[in-house]
C-alpha cells in the first residue's frame, strides 16, 4: 500500500465504524484486540489483507473504498444500530439491546450478584436440583460462574482455575438472554443451553427460564429443566448457602419455589 492509503484508511475506518458499538465489541467481531484496533484508528499501523477483508465485511464497505480518498466517498453514517440488526447478532452488548427495545432502562450491572438456582426436571420423577451461581462482569460480557458442589445437573461445577465453568450471556430476538453451560456433571458428558427471562420492572428480581441438557456424544436430548434464579441478599457469602446443593427433596423445598418452577412455560 502507498502513503495515501496509510492516510486515508484511518479516516475511513473511523467513519465506517460510527454507531457500530464500542471498540471492544468491534475488535472482537473482526478478530483483533482492542489495542490493535486502536492502532489502526490512529494510523500507527495498517492491518493485514485478511484483517482488512474482515473489516470490510463487518462494516459493509468495499475494501477498495476503505483505502480511497475520504472526500470522494459517501460512507454510511450510522447513529445507532436498529433493533432488528442487533437481535440478529450472536453476541452483543446487552445494555444497548435493552435500550433499543425500549423495554428496559436499567444498567446491566444490576444483573450481578449471587443466586440460589433451582432446577426442576420435566421427566418422570421430576428430579429437583439446587445450586449456587454468580453473575459478574468481565470485559464486555456478563458471565455465570458456579463454585464446586455435589450432584449431577445441579448447575454448578469447580471453582478451581482449571475447571471453572463460565458462560457468555447472549441476546436473542425473543428478548431473552442465553448462556451455554458446559460439563454439568463434572465429567464432560453433559452440557446445556439456558434461556432466562426477567421482569421489565427490575433486573434485580428473580429470573426464570428453561435449561435444555444434552450429551455431547451423539447430541441426544436428555432433559429439559425449569429453572429459577433467586437472588440472594447483597453481600451474601457463598459458603453460607453452599450446603444442600445437588439433588434435593421437593418436600424440603419452599412451596413458593415449587409453584414458580411448575409454572415456567417450556
Amino acid at each position: 500500500m502507498g502513503n495515501k492509503e496509510h492516510l486515508y484508511f484511518p479516516v475511513n475506518l473511523k467513519n465506517s465504524l460510527a454507531g457500530l458499538g464500542d471498540l471492544s465489541y468491534v475488535a472482537g467481531r473482526i478478530g483483533v484486540s482492542r489495542q490493535q484496533l486502536s492502532r489502526y484508528l490512529s494510523g500507527a499501523q495498517m492491518p493485514t489483507y485478511e484483517t482488512l477483508r474482515s473489516i470490510s465485511e463487518f462494516v459493509g464497505v468495499e475494501l477498495n473504498d476503505l483505502l480511497s480518498d475520504p472526500s470522494l466517498l459517501n460512507l454510511p453514517q450510522r447513529k445507532s444500530r436498529s433493533p432488528q440488526k442487533v437481535a440478529s447478532e450472536d453476541v452483543l452488548d446487552l445494555t444497548e439491546f435493552l435500550s433499543d427495545q425500549g423495554a428496559y432502562n436499567l444498567d446491566t450491572y444490576d444483573l450481578m450478584g449471587v443466586y440460589e438456582v433451582y432446577c426442576l426436571s420435566t421427566l418422570i420423577g421430576r428430579d429437583l436440583y439446587r445450586g449456587i451461581a454468580i453473575i459478574f462482569k468481565f470485559g464486555d460480557f456478563h458471565l455465570i460462574r458456579s463454585p464446586r458442589t455435589k450432584g449431577i445437573g445441579s448447575l454448578v461445577l469447580s471453582a478451581s482455575t482449571k475447571s471453572m465453568r463460565h458462560a457468555i450471556l447472549m441476546r436473542s430476538p425473543s428478548q431473552l438472554f442465553s448462556a451455554g453451560i458446559f460439563n454439568l456433571d463434572g465429567q464432560g458428558h453433559r452440557f446445556g443451553l439456558l434461556d432466562l427471562s426477567f421482569p421489565a420492572s427490575s433486573l434485580k428480581q428473580d429470573m426464570i427460564g428453561v435449561l435444555l441438557t444434552r450429551k455431547l456424544k451423539g447430541m441426544t436430548p436428555l432433559d429439559s429443566m425449569r429453572v429459577l434464579f433467586r437472588r440472594l441478599p447483597e453481600g451474601s457469602k457463598i459458603h453460607k448457602y453452599i450446603k444442600n446443593t445437588g439433588a434435593i427433596n421437593a418436600e424440603a423445598t419452599p412451596a413458593s419455589v415449587i409453584s414458580i418452577l411448575k409454572n415456567v412455560h417450556l
